[in-house]
């Protein structure tokens, strides 16, 4: 139910979004950069990370480099 597969597009509803959004993304996902690129130009506070040496699975992948962003983010909204 959980796969972007399955979900209904709601692309068309994320410029309603008004609170900061991070959109990460490891740099060796094209399929998922390219979505978390389109994401974040939708969403009028997103922010877009690609983490590099990452793939699909970013926290256990690089949750160092994930750890980091996310409180940066979260400290900043940046």
């Amino acid at each position: 139910d959980w796969s972007v597969g399955a979900q209904q597009p709601l692309w068309d509803r994320l410029s309603e979004i008004r609170i900061p959004v991070l959109w990460i993304a490891g740099e060796s996902d094209p399929k998922y950069v390219a979505l978390a690129g389109r994401a974040a130009a939708l969403t009028p506070k997103g922010v877009l990370e690609i983490i590099p040496g990452s793939g699909h699975r970013v926290p256990w992948e690089r949750p160092i480099t994930f750890a980091e962003r996310v409180a940066r983010f979260l400290k900043t909204g940046e």
